[in-house]
């Protein structure tokens, strides 16, 4: 049979062409990680060390010289999805992942670590990850704490000891699956009953930091039964891809229940479906993120009260009408509280 071969340079190899283009510049972002490691906490006169922990994160995620790969994130997601795809074309036999188990199974295996020895706090004790929310009740009987990228967890015995009341899920639809996800809590609140079984638990997911490790949320997740496996709901899905920095419930209305977020304040449906919520709007209102909300007094004495990113800040005694607020002389994040008096 007849073959042919591809032909050759007069000096028999062949030889490419010298390209004249110019090389591509890497990317513009140089991370120096020894730089923020060094931060003097005395200059940033904060109690922990952002640098270090800015630069922990990105060790593994930058090269040789300090840069962030291109695509980096694009190219992992995919290959991920590829994984994904060629699991689901084979069965079972082939080590497929088994469904996860009903209400009650364990359905995950911990690989740790389960503590940072070398926290950073002062003298860098052993700590955990960060902690966005807690919901205290009477006497510390129940606490609810919400991780930023861990879930909810439960300690019934003032703090001495903790359990995770996360059901397994399936991110839904409305999140790329890539910078979301249901495990990153910015804020909880609770209304309490008389056990753990009747207390009603709101979760706003989306770390509301904007630090470099925050992850956004898939929404508000919803439990009218303290969090038993199988009674969780997603609701507010149209904060899919948001942060939520405050929950807040009227107490002598649990119907409302407000939500300070990345997209401004949101409101709970009193009824019907609850998957999408409704933002509350205002001419005097600013654009931006609403970092807290707060309910105050009782009866016609009752105020909401609602910041935002900037320093302005608003009272409503109904949710429709609302008055400028000055004197808070802010120009970042604003975090309400309010001054408990005697009978109130």
């Amino acid at each position: 049979m007849a073959t042919t071969r591809r032909s050759k340079t007069a000096k028999g190899a062949s030889k490419r062409k010298a390209s004249t283009r110019p090389k591509r510049p890497g990317p513009s972002l140089a991370l120096d990680l020894e730089a923020l490691r060094s931060q003097p906490e005395e200059t940033l006169n904060l109690p922990d060390d952002p640098g270090g922990r800015t630069a922990y994160f990105l060790e593994s995620r930058v090269d040789a010289k300090g840069r962030i790969p291109r695509k980096l994130f694009f190219n992992a997601s995919r290959i991920r999805r590829d994984l994904d795809r060629q699991l689901q074309a084979r069965g079972a036999e082939d080590g497929r992942p088994l469904a996860p188990g009903g209400p009650g199974s364990v359905n995950w295996t911990p690989l740790g670590p389960s503590v940072i020895p070398h926290g950073q706090a002062d003298t860098h004790p052993p700590v955990s990850g960060r902690v966005r929310s807690l919901a205290v009740g009477v006497g510390a009987a129940r606490v609810y704490a919400g991780a930023v990228n861990g879930g909810v967890w439960l300690s019934e015995d003032g703090g001495l000891s903790w359990r995770p009341i996360d059901d397994y899920a399936t991110s839904p639809g409305t999140t790329s699956g890539m910078e979301a996800d249901s495990l990153a809590v910015g804020s909880i609140a609770v209304t309490w009953g008389t056990t753990q079984a009747t207390d009603t638990i709101y979760v706003g997911t989306g770390e509301p930091s904007g630090n470099f490790d925050a992850y956004l949320g898939i929404g508000v997740k919803r439990s009218a039964a303290g969090g038993a496996p199988g009674t969780w709901a997603l609701e507010a899905t149209n904060l899919a891809g948001r942060s939520i920095y405050r929950l807040a419930i009227d107490p002598a209305d649990t119907t409302v229940v407000l939500a300070a977020t990345s997209a401004g304040l949101y409101r709970r449906p009193a009824s019907g479906s609850a998957a999408s919520w409704t933002k509350i709007t205002s001419a005097s209102f600013p654009a931006g993120a609403a970092t807290d909300v707060l309910i105050a007094g009782t009866g016609s004495a009752k105020r909401y009260y609602v910041a935002f990113q900037g320093g302005a800040v608003f009272s409503s005694s109904d949710l429709a009408s609302w008055t400028s607020l000055s004197g808070s002389g802010a120009t970042g994040r604003v975090v309400l509280a309010r001054r408990k008096t005697k009978g109130r």
